[in-house]
């Protein structure tokens, strides 16, 4: 009885993961592809988008797939222009939980200098009067200046 439940519980929760990456992907596509037009501004942002984000880096956070923090980045590139802060704060979060994986996309795959001052302004709304909190702060401080410095 409890390996049927372990089962269930299992299938479950690898279904709603699913579920919220397809989810995740496709608002992300869906404000790619239609960024700067009147129907993805502020109501999308807010009601869509800022959800999916916090959503991306719990998953992201709590496990080893980093498919999500892909197509993130990419995301991010493609609307530079954008004001709205949170991606800056939740590329920190991942940062803070997931640094090698960030670290890494920053450094080989996406030599982006735009892509760095996101983190490191993100970093700073993420930890600021929090530095105490955070368990490796100044450890991670240390590798944001040094992944900002270099090209």
């Amino acid at each position: 009885m409890k390996k049927l439940i372990t089962v269930i519980i299992i299938t479950l929760s690898l279904t709603v993961f699913g579920q919220d990456k397809k989810e995740i992907l496709k608002i992300m596509n869906d404000y790619t592809d239609n960024y700067g037009k009147s129907d993805y501004s502020h109501e999308y942002i807010d009601t869509k988008l800022n959800p999916a984000l916090l959503k991306l880096e719990k998953i992201t956070c709590d496990g080893k797939d980093f498919g999500l923090l892909n197509s993130f980045l990419k995301m991010l590139i493609k609307t530079k222009g954008s004001a709205n802060e949170l991606p800056a704060d939740v590329l920190a979060g991942i940062f803070i939980c997931k640094p090698e994986a960030v670290q890494k996309y920053l450094t080989q795959v996406y030599k982006d200098e735009y892509l760095k001052n996101i983190l490191e302004f993100g970093f700073g709304n993420r930890t600021y009067k929090k530095e105490n909190e955070i368990e490796n702060y100044s450890i991670l401080k240390e590798r944001l200046d040094r992944l900002i410095k270099t090209e």
